[in-house]
């Protein structure tokens, strides 16, 4: 830079070059651990109440009658011989309940229609149903009851 007149130049200092670094050796491969074997899944203790239910209620007269049947039976017609069992929704279409509540209104119920393995299966297990007076129609359980009064 020139200088100025009455000022004199000040020289910039250089910097000095940073020393450059040795590259860094690579780290060796950690050897992969051997995968562990999964675990099979620990069976479930059989419950045959196990899934939903639709469960519609039919009041008259302070009577209450519900009409339960396994959610998959839901507008299916079973037939066996003589025997037909239309398993409509506008008699057991309604809530879609769990096994909690379905025992909760069973209890409370005096007349209940029942169809399916797993609905039969809750009554029974509840002492409403008596097992000697399951019908099946196709394999899949049916019952009535009326609580005394």
């Amino acid at each position: 830079m020139p200088a100025k007149k009455g000022k004199l130049a000040k020289a910039k200092p250089k910097m000095a070059a940073k020393p450059k670094m040795a590259a860094k050796p690579k780290k060796a491969a950690k050897p992969k651990k051997a995968a562990k074997p999964k675990k099979a899944p620990r069976p479930k203790a059989p419950s045959k109440a196990k899934g939903l239910f639709s469960v519609k209620r039919h009041i008259s007269d302070g009577h209450i009658l519900i009409a339960v049947c396994d959610l998959e039976l839901l507008g299916k017609t079973l037939e066996d011989g003589d025997l037909r069992l239309e398993v409509r929704p506008s008699f057991y279409g309604g809530e879609k309940v769990g096994t909690d509540i379905l025992q909760s209104l069973l209890e409370m119920c005096t007349m209940a229609n029942l169809v399916g393995k797993r609905a039969v299966a809750v009554a029974t297990d509840l002492g409403i149903v008596d097992q000697d007076c399951v019908i099946a129609i196709k394999g899949i359980p049916h019952a009535q009851c009326l609580k005394a009064l």
